[in-house]
């Protein structure tokens, strides 16, 4: 697994290395993130039409790294949001990766930052464990309400939480207040 993340990067900076040129964000990457996030916008959400999409855009995005063509911040962003979507651990810890390397080449792009904590919680999530930021929230069944996902609360502070631009705990839990009217 750790191989298999190490050769993706290792394609998507490749071009990065090889290039000097204008870098322009990949059109079908943003319409594919676009797509992505207006699915989840929806209410209620339709996963019987978001679940295939979500599989045809992860495939999509690993094919676009391997070919080379995620180049840009943007472009690592876009990738990264997607594969949080996906299904695995696996597809976490890329989601990861990729929000660190957008993250890095943009400081200033507080959405890859976010995208980082929520994807390690995720990868938390993944095993069972409690999560460090507090961004994952879950419906144990249809009709339950929203709950935040455990949260190991003395792991992360407040003020790192806000330097990955994400709400305190407290506003956490006042958010799921909110939505569980």
């Amino acid at each position: 697994m750790i191989s298999k993340i190490a050769l993706v990067l290792a394609l998507a900076f490749s071009p990065l290395i090889s290039i000097g040129g204008d870098l322009s964000d990949n059109a079908h990457l943003a319409d594919m993130f676009k797509e992505d996030q207006a699915a989840r916008k929806a209410r209620p959400i339709d996963w019987a039409k978001v679940g295939p999409m979500d599989k045809l855009h992860h495939d999509e995005v690993l094919a676009l790294l391997r070919a080379g063509n995620v180049r840009t911040a943007n472009d690592f962003y876009h990738a990264a949001m997607i594969m949080q979507h996906g299904e695995t651990t696996e597809d976490y810890q890329l989601a990861y990766s990729l929000s660190q390397l957008s993250a890095t080449l943009d400081p200033s792009n507080k959405r890859a930052r976010w995208l980082s904590a929520a994807s390690w919680d995720r990868i938390l999530m993944s095993k069972n464990v409690p999560q460090w930021y507090g961004t994952q929230y879950r419906k144990p069944s249809p009709d339950a309400p929203t709950e935040l996902y455990p949260v190991a609360d003395s792991v992360i502070s407040d003020e790192e939480r806000a330097e990955m631009n994400v709400p305190s705990l407290q506003q956490a839990k006042d958010f799921l207040q909110e939505i569980n009217k």
